[in-house]
């Protein structure tokens, strides 16, 4: 095994599981019930950048990068369903 090699597995070994790191946000939204103090615009940003890295890894056959984005697209994309599942704009916001 070359080193590029052993650094396109660590890549996307560590890009795929950073992925699990939404899993904690999705859990709580959805423990909740609520996605009140969520930041759609963050979620919505992450879910962008990684789409655009994720064509990018397509354009130029990267297998690391692909299952990298594709993963926390997958992630990010779970917070964003949850937040439009769970945001009620119309209910008093608690503090």
């Amino acid at each position: 095994m070359t080193y590029g090699d052993f650094l396109g597995w660590l890549t996307a070994f560590f890009g795929v599981t950073s992925a699990f790191a939404y899993l904690h946000q999705a859990y709580w939204i959805w423990k909740r019930k609520s996605a009140a103090d969520v930041s759609l615009f963050t979620f919505g940003y992450f879910f962008v950048v990684q789409f655009a890295f994720f064509l990018y890894g397509l354009h130029s056959s990267q297998w690391n990068i692909i299952l990298t984005f594709l993963a926390n697209m997958c992630g990010s994309g779970l917070v964003i369903a949850l937040v439009f599942r769970f945001r009620n704009p119309t209910a008093p916001q608690s503090q």
